[in-house]
């Protein structure tokens, strides 16, 4: 008799004891640490994260947040160099005016409706850090920030349709107009512009006489 009851408690326990392993062993614990977000957050290295009532969107809201930041820093503080002919020189009012050449047609013809003195933004045509043409004149934009590369504020002086040649001003710091002391008018300079400057002052940073090299 005492043995039929250790034999139905010991079933009893081992029935218990399956009741409880049951569902720890169908949800096993994930130890991977989950970050929640109610807003804006910052993502350590590696982590995944949700946010309330959002999580399919934040992953390429960040991303591009953090494509747009990227792109900001790169390109502040950056340069890039073109080059000009020298037309004159203002060493007064540290400015030096050239004549460049304008890569497409459709931008000669649109050239023809600025006035001289009037106040552009010059878009170069070439890579991050060089070009050798005039892509765009545009009006400049009052007010409003220089967001794109390339983009450079100047003073329209002339157009020459026939040779696909504009002629600007740009203002350019004192001391590098030690450097091209010895350039006469119709010799070439290298300018080092910044890229999205904040104003005219600030989108030339160096010049220097041209020097072309041979094989």
């Amino acid at each position: 008799m005492l043995s039929t009851r250790i034999f139905g408690l010991a079933c009893a326990v081992a029935v218990f004891v399956c009741l409880l392993a049951a569902p720890v062993s169908a949800q096993p614990l994930d130890s991977r640490p989950l970050f929640t977000f109610g807003g804006a957050g910052s993502l350590p290295g590696g982590l995944r994260f949700s946010a309330p009532d959002s999580s399919s969107q934040v992953g390429p809201v960040l991303s591009a947040s953090l494509i747009g930041a990227a792109q900001s820093a790169d390109s502040k503080g950056a340069t890039y160099q073109w080059s000009g002919e020298l037309v004159a020189v203002d060493s007064t009012a540290s400015t030096l005016t050239l004549k460049s050449r304008i890569a497409y047609q459709e931008a000669v013809s649109e050239a023809k409706q600025f006035k001289p003195g009037e106040k552009v933004w010059i878009l170069w045509s070439g890579s991050h850090d060089y070009s050798d043409a005039v892509r765009q004149i545009r009006h400049a934009s009052a007010g409003n920030k220089i967001d794109e590369d390339l983009v450079m504020p100047a003073e329209f002086v002339s157009s020459e349709a026939p040779n696909q040649y504009v002629t600007i001003r740009v203002k350019v710091p004192e001391r590098s107009l030690g450097a091209i002391k010895d350039v006469k008018p119709g010799q070439w300079l290298t300018l080092t512009s910044r890229h999205r400057p904040a104003t005219e002052a600030e989108a030339v940073v160096a010049v220097k006489p041209y020097v072309s090299t041979t094989s």
